[in-house]
């Protein structure tokens, strides 16, 4: 049977497929989906003329999506 692959290729043809293409570009997505909220809130938090503009908008955000999430977990305990 020539069209079943040896079982040595597959393996070969995982490893090199999934922890060298896949597993890297799924990390870096992960990542940049981390890290982009901070990357938008630091330069505003960071403002050297108006230093304390946009930090009761951002504390109100951050308290919102706080309350939200204890609302969702108690919902969803219930």
């Amino acid at each position: 049977r020539d069209n079943h692959r040896s079982l040595l290729d597959q393996s070969i043809y995982l490893v090199t497929h999934y922890y060298f293409a896949r597993l890297p570009v799924s990390l870096i997505l992960i990542i940049i989906c981390i890290l982009t909220p901070f990357a938008v809130l630091w330069p505003s938090t960071m403002n050297i003329i108006e230093p304390f503009e946009n930090t009761t908008a951002i504390n109100n955000d951050i308290l919102l999506s706080a309350s939200n999430l204890s609302f969702a977990q108690n919902r969803f305990n219930q």
